[in-house]
């Protein structure tokens, strides 16, 4: 029941907060509040977990944690886009998100071809945000299927359909979400769906 709360006071209560306040108090609220607390998913495992992956890459790096605590930082605000997209108008967004290339795809649907969007965890989200009617790019999200995750907590789950719901409304098109190591029957209807998106010539964004 704790992890249920603590995960409600982060998806519900801090993260419109962080949507809503100037960067300064955000910063403030994150770095006091949500990782003093360790609201973040046990905060503590999650820094260890991205310093043991950075530190592959940066091995003599000095600022290893201070740069793995910037990371996580940023996917909390990551998090906090979904409310920032539901509290703000469609000019704003514009501010707040530059695109640089769009050309491309605008070229590619021009002609009747389909596009795929690559991103990582961050990205993918990003990517999205270029779908959601800001630059005029329909494209359907190819996505694991969170909401149904019998392992996460029901406000991770409830949050995760309030995100899919908005991209989908701003995206206008589905987002489609699979079961990752599934049975495969599972994998198979995953793979049909995915074959479907591709031979429909449209945007597909994959997370």
């Amino acid at each position: 029941m704790a992890r249920e709360i603590k995960h409600f006071i982060y998806y519900f209560l801090l993260l419109p907060l962080l949507a809503i306040l100037p960067p300064k108090l955000c910063r403030i609220l994150i770095q006091r509040l949500i990782f003093r607390f360790n609201l973040k998913f046990d905060y503590h495992a999650r820094k260890h977990l991205v310093m043991e992956n950075m530190r592959k890459v940066f091995p003599e790096d000095p600022a290893l944690g201070w740069k793995a605590e910037l990371n996580l930082a940023y996917d909390i605000l990551m998090d906090a886009s979904t409310y920032t997209f539901l509290f703000t108008r469609s000019e704003k967004r514009k501010v707040l998100i530059k695109a640089e290339g769009i050309e491309f795809p605008e070229e590619a649907l021009a002609a009747g071809k389909g596009i795929v969007l690559l991103g990582g965890h961050i990205g993918s989200y990003v990517l999205t945000i270029l779908g959601s009617g800001i630059y005029k790019i329909p494209a359907s999200l190819l996505v694991n299927d969170s909401p149904s995750d019998s392992n996460l907590s029901w406000p991770n789950r409830l949050f995760a359909r309030i995100t899919l719901k908005t991209i989908e409304k701003h995206c206008r098109r589905p987002v489609v979400g699979f079961t990752l190591g599934g049975n495969s029957s599972e994998a198979s209807l995953a793979a049909r769906k995915v074959r479907s998106l591709f031979k429909s010539n449209e945007g597909i964004i994959f997370a």
